[in-house]
């Protein structure tokens, strides 16, 4: 059986084996990392696997979590434009004075039928089925029983603004 003879030590006697050597242990210390990285993935996995059920429920829980927070969200919008104005500017008097007679907070929805772009479709914003459907998006009284996504904007009409957040439609 032959022996390989020891190993001379390196001496750092130029620049080039001291980069060597600093490559080196680099490239070790990234191979350490790699498996230390790669044993805690696989041990992350083999937990996963074993206990899925624990799993989802601590994602429920998570979930839970951030959907209280988004619940809660609602509340922490002001929606005065006048907060955002500087106290006694003029601009904020102007506001406050222009609300007293309307609106300043309201939204426009634009709607177009094929015809607009393309004259010989003969559907129009006159037709009885685009007026339903405008009167259904508004809240009419043939959608006034549904859940949130069926019952149209202004499902109260009698609030004021207070349960549905619309004040009156116009159309």
């Amino acid at each position: 059986m032959l022996l390989e003879p020891p190993r001379v030590p390196t001496f750092m006697d130029s620049d080039t084996s001291a980069i060597a050597a600093l490559r080196h242990a680099a490239d070790r210390t990234a191979e350490n990392m790699k498996k230390t990285f790669n044993s805690k993935l696989y041990n992350l996995y083999s937990t996963v696997l074993a206990s899925p059920g624990t799993i989802l429920v601590l994602f429920i829980i998570i979930s839970a979590v951030f959907a209280q927070q988004g619940m809660a969200f609602q509340d922490q919008i002001d929606d005065d434009v006048e907060i955002f104005l500087p106290d006694g500017a003029p601009s904020t008097e102007l506001l406050l004075e222009v609300r007293t007679e309307w609106s300043t907070d309201l939204a426009v929805i634009y709607i177009t039928t094929p015809n607009a772009n393309n004259p010989n479709d003969t559907t129009n914003i006159t037709d009885e089925v685009v007026l339903n459907e405008i009167s259904w998006l508004e809240g009419d009284d043939r959608n006034i029983g549904g859940d949130s996504t069926s019952r149209g904007m202004d499902f109260d009409k009698t609030d004021h603004g207070r349960n549905d957040g619309v004040l009156w439609v116009l159309s």
